[in-house]
């Protein structure tokens, strides 16, 4: 039966209809090998396209035997012998051995090929993998079978060049064929008709992105199977996030697969772009509203699960910034003024004791955000989900803060609804510290792309809190939510230029014919708006001086002003911060309303409109008399300075400034006061 079923010439390409013979001879050749090997073998596996019913093969048995050592493979080569198994080969420094069984020596007719390798050998795997998937896969199967024909059609006599042809396709079937081993016993696999591999990100997950026959978008990841409650925690706790109604990543299921060895996440894909890359093409106030986006998730989020305040943290994490420093002084990289960041971190490590802990994304940075196609953000990769102190989630910032300080600001302002607290600020600046000190030892292992990054990053820390001397950094834009407001107020097409007349009227109680009569308008004079807006005082004063000045934060604002004035002569119309703007002229009149609640800093802003004018000028300056340290305009909250008339009148006269007179409106106190004439 043998001689019939099997055997084939040395260098001969020969292809014939499967016979079902094969399958007998594989059983009792495998019979024979167990009563050779004993416990020696772990596994012996019939293998190779004879395995395979259905398409064509060569007609050789390939038998694969599984051994955890070659140490007794000697001793068993002259019973291997005995019972006509010849030792051909042996392959990849004698870890793969190939013995050969002829129907005749002379011809060298080979019927059986038997490969020797071991069972963590990735040979092991490869041959199982190949086999099984083929034979779930019968389409595959086929087309495998009509590719070798081909090749055999082309390789008759030349059996290295038959195989080597087969190389990239054998090679394309065993990746899908790893990937069907491990994911095949999923429920619902048999509805992925596309599984694209997903090999962006640090996670040592596999991840692929899966069509389904209904048209759906999945993202799959696959751990091992020892990561099981990390995982299972992790997909709960993404349930009740997701329960919230966070725009995110959903959830679809959890379970174990290939054949118990890994655990595996289903969820859905967002559709977008990643948020990393989008951001910095993105104009300055979409940046900052997507930002506060960012920090009103984050803050829900973490509503969920908050524990009493405590020293959990401080134990937890200070064992971690120990380590961060230990590493640190051995890796033998080190970076300028380290020893300050180490030092900072020192004296104030003691700020995360008795402090409250909360579940949370804590790798929560725009590289785990998608930008839908609507502009929403998505929150991505929950793989870090832990129980930390609430603030810590936001030092991820030193990934964006870079590339888009509006986004950072934005996500600060929306995380607290407004101002930070000082605490943020303190535990913020002790985070970044910690990041610094970690960045070099932790980019050591992936090459000199990662170490420059971590230099660059570190130098950032440095420059942001200039060498650990302040707490706030550099690139957060403190008022920049009184930009996106008035920004916004624009784009609603809010102008009270244009207003109706009893807006105006409206208007006019914090100013108004009073406020215009107190500036003392003349054709020769010089004049400067604080916080001009659109414009609706400017209209009124421009045309009784000779030259008018207005300066305002908000940029939509300012170019709506330049349009309303279009045409009127002598006007300039400066975007930015009157504190910080360098004013290269000096002024007959200068007067605000309205803009002082906006400007923390009374006292500076006071000695510097004092500065801009001209001896014996005049400043005339509306407060309002409401107290409301936030104007709340719904879904934009913006934080007030409230005035004091008290507090307003020390400092005009500490300024230099003389009171000549003060009156009220029907919701503002008004102060027109005189710069003194030189001496």
């Amino acid at each position: 039966m043998t001689e019939v079923a099997i055997g084939l010439k040395r260098d001969v390409v020969e292809l014939v209809d499967h016979n079902p013979e094969w399958e007998q001879i594989a059983r009792e050749t495998i019979g024979r090998l167990w009563r050779v090997f004993g416990s020696v073998a772990k596994d012996i596996q019939h293998i190779g396209s004879t395995a395979i019913p259905g398409i064509k093969a060569k007609p050789v048995i390939d038998i694969a035997v599984a051994v955890d050592s070659f140490d007794l493979i000697d001793s068993l080569v002259p019973i291997m012998e005995k019972e006509g198994f010849i030792l051909r080969h042996q392959i990849r420094e004698n870890e793969w051995r190939v013995f050969l069984v002829y129907a005749d020596s002379v011809s060298y007719t080979r019927t059986h090929h038997i490969h020797i390798v071991k069972g963590t050998d990735p040979k092991w795997k490869e041959w199982l993998c190949f086999r099984d998937y083929l034979n779930a896969k019968p389409h595959v199967a086929k087309e495998y079978e009509a590719h070798k024909t081909d090749l055999m059609e082309k390789h008759k006599s030349d059996r290295t060049a038959y195989t080597d042809s087969k190389h990239d396709f054998v090679m394309r079937i065993l990746h899908d064929a790893y990937v069907w081993a491990c994911l095949h016993d999923i429920p619902g696999y048999d509805s992925f008709v596309s599984i694209a591999p997903l090999t962006k990100g640090w996670s040592s997950d596999k991840k692929y992105v899966i069509e389904t026959d209904d048209g759906q978008r999945l993202l799959l990841r696959v751990a091992d199977i020892a990561e099981y409650e990390k995982k299972k925690t992790e997909f709960e706790m993404m349930k009740k996030v997701a329960a919230t109604g966070i725009p995110m990543q959903q959830p679809v299921d959890f379970g174990v697969c290939d054949d118990g060895k890994s655990v595996y996440t289903l969820l859905t894909w967002v559709d977008g772009e990643d948020a990393q890359e989008a951001l910095p093409l993105l104009p300055e106030l979409e940046q900052y509203a997507l930002g506060k986006q960012a920090g009103q998730i984050l803050r829900k989020m973490q509503s969920l699960s908050v524990s009493l305040a405590s020293s959990d943290w401080l134990k937890v994490y200070g064992k971690k910034i120990d380590r961060y420093i230990s590493n640190y002084r051995s890796c033998g990289l080190s970076f300028e003024s380290d020893e300050t960041v180490i030092a900072y971190i020192e004296q104030n490590r003691h700020l995360m004791d008795n402090r409250p802990m909360c579940f949370t994304h804590d790798d929560y940075h725009p590289g785990n955000m998608i930008l839908s196609p609507e502009n929403e953000l998505f929150i991505i990769d929950f793989q870090r989900f832990r129980n930390v102190e609430p603030y810590h989630a936001m030092s991820g910032l030193v990934f964006s803060a870079a590339a888009s300080p509006h986004f950072a600001t934005g996500q600060i302002h929306g995380y607290f609804d407004g101002q930070p607290p000082a605490d943020f600020w303190l535990l913020f600046a002790l985070y970044l510290a910690a990041i610094a000190v970690n960045a070099l030892p932790w980019s050591i292992p992936y090459g000199q792309n990662e170490i420059d990054f971590a230099n660059n990053q570190i130098a950032d820390v440095l420059r942001w809190f200039d060498n650990m001397q302040m707490v706030v950094p550099t690139w957060y834009l403190k008022d920049y939510d009184t930009v996106y407001h008035y920004d916004a107020l624009i784009d609603e097409n809010n102008d009270p230029v244009h207003d109706p007349a009893p807006l105006r009227e409206h208007m006019d109680q914090w100013d108004g014919v009073a406020f215009i009569d107190a500036l003392q308008l003349a054709p020769d004079k010089t004049v400067l708006e604080i916080g001009v807006g659109t414009g609706r005082l400017a209209m009124r004063v421009c045309g009784g001086c000779a030259r008018f000045t207005g300066i305002d934060i908000s940029p939509k604002t300012s170019d709506r002003a330049r349009e309303n004035l279009l045409g009127v002569g002598n006007t300039e119309f400066i975007c930015g911060d009157f504190l910080s703007h360098i004013f290269n002229a000096r002024f007959d009149i200068v007067y605000s309303s309205l803009t002082f609640m906006h400007i923390a800093d009374k006292r500076a802003a006071i000695q510097k409109a004092a500065a801009l004018l001209n001896p014996g000028g005049r400043f005339v300056l509306s407060i309002a008399k409401s107290q409301d340290e936030v104007l709340d305009f719904g879904d934009r909250k913006v934080k007030l300075y409230p005035d004091s008339p008290e507090e307003i009148g020390a400092l005009l006269g500490e300024a230099g400034l003389e009171m000549e007179r003060l009156f009220e409106t029907e919701l503002a106190v008004v102060f027109a006061a005189k710069k003194e004439n030189a001496s």
